[in-house]
C-alpha cells in the first residue's frame, strides 16, 4: 500500500523521487519483490525525472519486466519507461518491437490497447489486433 501512496506523491511533487530512486530501484530488484511494488515503481518512473545515471538501470529493468513473467500491469507501465527512455534509439526500439511481437498472440486486452498507444505510430513489423 505505501507504494501507492508514494507514486501519487511523486505525481504531485516528482522531485522527490530522486533522493530515493537508486534504494527503490534496489528493492524492486531484489528475489520477491511485491508486483505491487514494481508496478508503483514504473508508474512513477513514467513521469518522475530519472538522472543520467541511472536511466541505463532504469531501461535495463524496464526491459527485464516486459519480457519477464509479471503482471501486465508492470508490462504496460514498463512500455511507457521504455519509449520515454528510448527515444532516438531505434535499435533498442526495434528490441521492444520483438519482445512485444513475442508475446502479442496470448497477450491481454490491456497489453496491446498500451502497445498500440506507446508504439503504434512506428512502422511496426508486428500486428496488434
Amino acid at each position: 500500500r505505501a507504494a501507492w501512496v508514494a507514486s501519487y506523491c511523486v505525481d504531485a511533487h516528482p522531485a522527490w523521487l530522486a533522493a530515493h530512486l537508486p534504494r527503490l530501484l534496489d528493492r524492486v530488484e531484489q528475489t520477491g519483490c511485491h508486483p505491487a511494488v514494481m508496478r508503483n515503481t514504473f508508474r512513477m518512473l513514467q513521469t518522475a525525472p530519472i538522472s543520467g545515471e541511472l536511466e541505463g538501470r532504469v531501461l535495463s529493468m524496464a526491459l527485464s519486466a516486459l519480457g519477464g513473467a509479471v503482471p501486465v500491469a508492470v508490462k504496460a507501465s514498463s512500455m511507457t519507461v521504455i519509449k520515454r527512455l528510448a527515444a532516438g534509439h531505434p535499435e533498442i526500439l526495434a528490441e521492444v518491437e520483438l519482445l512485444i511481437a513475442e508475446q502479442a498472440p496470448g497477450a491481454s486486452p490491456a497489453f496491446h490497447a498500451r502497445a498500440r498507444r506507446e508504439f503504434g505510430k512506428r512502422k511496426s513489423r508486428f500486428l496488434l489486433e
